[in-house]
C-alpha cells in the first residue's frame, strides 16, 4: 500500500502560486487520509512495547487499564481493570479468575463431552459413572505395575498376577499410603446372561517397597456357604461347605474342620438274633487322616435295656464299623445315629 506524494508546497514568498497551491495541498490531506488508515489495516506484523498490567501494550481509548501485554519472553498476558487474568505461555495456559458459561458443567449431572468440572459437581457421580479402560487381551498392560487411580477391564491373559488365569476383571488401584503401597479389589466380569448370585470379589496389597501380597477372596452373602476348597493350606472357595449324599450329611469348613452324620439300619427286622451286631459306615465324604476321626454314637431303640454296648473300630479315612451288643434278639430294626468329626485337609 502506498501513499500519494504530496504536491508542490506552498510560499508566502511566492504570491503569486500561493493560492492554487494551497488549495492542491488541503486537498491532498483529504486523499491521504484514507491511504493511512488502509495502511493501519494491511496485513503485516505491528511492533509494540511490552507494557503491563496497569498499563497494557494494546488498550482501548476508553479503557486504558484493559488489553493485552508481553509479561516476559513467550508469554503473552490480558488484564482487565489493571490486574492480569489470562497468562499465555509456550507450556501453559493460566486462567486467574472463576470461568463460567457452556465451558463448564451446568449442573452435578451435566455429562457433556469436553467440559470442565466445578468444584461444586458431583465428581462422585462423573467417577463412578465410568468403568475406567478397557484391556484386552495383547494390550500389554501389567496389572502388577498399577499406579494409584488405575482402574478397567482386563483380560486375565494379560501380564501380572490375576485372582483366577481366565476370563474378565473389572480392577481398581488405591494408593494407601506414600511411594509404591497400594490396594487393588478385583471383580470377576460377566459380559452375557444372568451374572452370578455371588460377587467373585478379590483384594491384594502392595507394600511401599513394591511387593505384592497374595489375593485374598472378599467374602459376602452369597459366597460364605458353597463349595469348600483350599490350596497348599489357603482355603480358596466358601466359607462353609454342608452337602449331602447316600452316605449321610457332612459339613466342611474353610479352617479344615469335617463334621460327617448319618442314622442307618445297623440290624434289620429280619435278624431276630442276639449277639454282637455290626455295620460299616461309609463316611459321605472322605477324610484327609484316620488319626484326627473321632467317632461317635448313639442307638435307637424302643427296648434300650436289650441293646447296649454301641462302639467302633479303627475309622479308616473313608469309613469306621459300629457294633453293639444286642441281648434281646427280637425282630425290629434297630437304627444308629452316628457322627464323624476330623479334618478334610
Amino acid at each position: 500500500m502506498s501513499i500519494t506524494l504530496p504536491p508542490p508546497a506552498p510560499s508566502r514568498n511566492n504570491p503569486a502560486t500561493f493560492s492554487d497551491r494551497m488549495d492542491a495541498f488541503l486537498a491532498w490531506f483529504v486523499t491521504m487520509a484514507p491511504e493511512l488508515n488502509a495502511l493501519a489495516y494491511a496485513t503485516g506484523p505491528g511492533v509494540f512495547l511490552n507494557g503491563n498490567a496497569a498499563a497494557p501494550a494494546i488498550i482501548f481509548g476508553n479503557d486504558t487499564d484493559t488489553g493485552l501485554y508481553r509479561q516476559a519472553e513467550n508469554q503473552l498476558a490480558m488484564a482487565t481493570a489493571g490486574v492480569r487474568r489470562l497468562l499465555l505461555g509456550a507450556s501453559a495456559f493460566q486462567v486467574d479468575l472463576p470461568i463460567t458459561g457452556t465451558a463448564v458443567t451446568q449442573s452435578s449431572t451435566d455429562t457433556t463431552a469436553g467440559r470442565l468440572h466445578r468444584t461444586d459437581d458431583n465428581i462422585l457421580f462423573h467417577a463412578l459413572r465410568r468403568f475406567g479402560v478397557y484391556y484386552p487381551s495383547g494390550n500389554g498392560v501389567n496389572i502388577d505395575s498399577a499406579v494409584a487411580g488405575d482402574a478397567g477391564l482386563y483380560d486375565a491373559t494379560l501380564a501380572g498376577t490375576f485372582p483366577a488365569a481366565s476370563g474378565f476383571w473389572w480392577i481398581t488401584s488405591q494408593a494407601i499410603y506414600s511411594g509404591a503401597a497400594l490396594l487393588q479389589r478385583a471383580i470377576r466380569y460377566t459380559a452375557a446372561g444372568t451374572p452370578p448370585a455371588t460377587a467373585d470379589e478379590y483384594m491384594r496389597i502392595r507394600a511401599n517397597d513394591g511387593t505384592w501380597g497374595a489375593w485374598r477372596r472378599v467374602y459376602n452373602s452369597g459366597s460364605v456357604v458353597g463349595y469348600a476348597s483350599q490350596s497348599g493350606g489357603v482355603p480358596t472357595g466358601a466359607l462353609f461347605d454342608p452337602s449331602s449324599n447316600a452316605n449321610g450329611r457332612y459339613h466342611r469348613d474353610a479352617g479344615g474342620l469335617m463334621t460327617c452324620s448319618h442314622t442307618f439300619v445297623i440290624k434289620p427286622s429280619s435278624d431276630a438274633t442276639s449277639g454282637v451286631k455290626s455295620a460299616t459306615w461309609t463316611f459321605p465324604a472322605a477324610f484327609a487322616d484316620a488319626v484326627s476321626v473321632v467317632p461317635t454314637g448313639a442307638l435307637i431303640s424302643s427296648s434300650p435295656n436289650g441293646r447296649v454296648g454301641l462302639t467302633f473300630g479303627f475309622p479308616t479315612t473313608t469309613s469306621v464299623v459300629v457294633y453293639y451288643n444286642e441281648i434281646a434278639g427280637t425282630s425290629s430294626d434297630v437304627n444308629v445315629r452316628v457322627q464323624a468329626v476330623g479334618r478334610w485337609y
